[in-house]
C-alpha cells in the first residue's frame, strides 16, 4: 500500500515556467528582472505557495510594495495558470476556478484523502480585454492605463469565459499525459 507521494516540482516532473509567461505577456527584460524580485522574492509569495493567504491578499501586499509594477503584477496572476499544471492533496472544489462552486471532492465530504490535479482550461473575458487593450496603451502613464482599463473592464466581464474550440482535444491529450506521468511515477518505469 502507498501512504505517501512526493512529488518534487524543482523542475524534475514540473516545468515552473515563469520567465516564459512574462515574455508571452511582452514584458521587457528589465521588467522581468524587476518582477522576479518583486514576486518571487517577496515573502508573500511563499506564503502564497504554502497557502497560508489568499491570492488576492498576496496580490494587495505586492502591489502596494512594488509601485510601478502593478499593472505587471496582475497580468502575471491573470496567467498564473500557465505557469504549472497544479497538483493538491486537499482535493478540488469543481467549479471553484470561475465562480460557479459546488460541493468540494476533499477528505471532509469523501472521508479518505484526495489528490487533485488541476489544469486550466478556460479564460475570463476581463482577462482577454485586458491583454488586447494593455498592448495598445503603453505610452499611457501606468495610473492613466489602470483607471482606463478599470472603466472598459466591468465586473460583468468577469463573469463571462471563454474556452478553446480545441478543448475537448486539449484536455483529451493533458489527461493522457498527467495519467502516464502518474503510472510512471507510481510504478517506477519510463516510458
Amino acid at each position: 500500500m502507498i501512504k505517501n507521494v512526493i512529488f518534487d516540482i524543482g523542475d524534475v516532473l514540473v516545468h515552473f515556467r515563469w520567465k516564459q509567461v512574462m515574455i508571452d505577456l511582452g514584458f521587457s527584460e528589465e521588467e522581468i528582472g524587476l518582477l522576479y524580485k518583486a514576486l518571487f522574492e517577496s515573502r508573500w509569495w511563499n506564503e502564497w505557495d504554502r497557502g497560508v493567504i489568499p491570492e488576492e491578499e498576496v496580490m494587495r501586499h505586492m502591489k502596494e510594495e512594488s509601485k510601478g509594477l502593478e499593472i505587471q503584477i496582475c497580468q502575471f496572476f491573470e496567467h498564473k495558470g500557465e505557469l504549472v499544471i497544479q497538483i493538491t492533496d486537499t482535493g478540488i472544489n469543481p467549479g471553484s476556478g470561475v465562480l460557479n462552486h459546488r460541493e468540494g471532492l476533499n477528505k471532509e465530504t469523501l472521508g479518505i484523502p484526495v489528490i487533485g490535479i488541476g489544469v486550466p482550461t478556460v479564460v475570463d473575458a476581463a482577462t482577454i480585454v485586458h491583454d488586447a487593450i494593455a498592448h495598445l496603451l503603453e505610452n499611457l502613464e501606468d495610473s492613466e492605463m489602470e483607471e482606463f482599463l478599470g472603466e472598459l473592464i466591468t465586473p460583468k466581464l468577469h463573469s463571462m469565459f471563454v474556452t478553446p474550440k480545441d478543448v475537448d482535444e486539449t484536455v483529451k491529450m493533458l489527461s493522457y499525459t498527467i495519467s502516464e506521468g502518474i503510472n510512471m511515477a507510481l510504478s517506477g518505469t519510463n516510458a
